[in-house]
This record gives C-alpha cells, structure tokens and sequence, in this order.
C-alpha cells in the first residue's frame, strides 16, 4: 500500500492478519533521517519469522522505490539481534524513546 511518499507493509493470509493492524513502513529519504527508514515492526505471532518476513520485504521496497544504499531505523534494544541478522549494525548509544530503550542502526544495502 502507497500512502503519501510511503509504503506500508502488512501480512496476512485469508481471514486472519498476521502482523499489526498498524502496518510496518518504508519511509524516502528525508522523512525520518537523510537516508530511506523502516518504520515500526510489529508481529502478533512471535518466532515464525514474520517480522524478518517484513523487514526483508522493507528492505526490498526501499531499494526498488527509493534506490537506498542505506536504511536507517531505530530499534528496541531487546530487538537488536533480529536487525543484526539481517545486516543492521548499530550506530548509536542507547537512548529512550517513549520510555523504552531504543538504538539507530544502519544496514547498507549495496551487494544485497
């Protein structure tokens, strides 16, 4: 789904939606930092790989519609290993945000 510069990802399968009702976004460059960002990533069904299902999909989006060499998000902490699987390293120190920890990180999507 396109809305405005954006695109939103969701999962479902016939009757049931797999994923949040607020859909996951791949955001252009300059919306949230100079480079293309994933919004929020939320699985209602935890480890069976919905949220790497996503993310890859995310990535993918960027690349295609915003040609990004680099992606930026900011993730939960207890999150960090999914990203780094998938190739996100961390960039800054732990910060707060809505009072949960939160770290930047950066994949770089060139040889992808």
């Amino acid at each position: 789904m396109v809305s405005g510069n954006s695109y939103s990802l969701i999962i479902a399968k016939v009757g049931e939606v797999m994923t949040s009702s607020t859909p996951s976004s791949v955001l252009p460059p300059g919306i949230s930092f100079p480079e293309a960002s994933l919004g929020r990533v939320v699985s209602i069904r935890r480890r069976q790989g919905l949220a790497t299902q996503l993310l890859r999909e995310g990535i993918r989006v960027a690349k295609e519609h915003y040609h990004a060499d680099k992606i930026t998000i900011e993730a939960q902490v207890y999150a960090r290993r999914l990203y780094e699987k998938l190739g996100f390293v961390q960039t800054s120190e732990e910060f707060l945000e809505d009072g949960i920890p939160h770290i930047r990180m950066t994949l770089e999507t060139e040889g992808l």
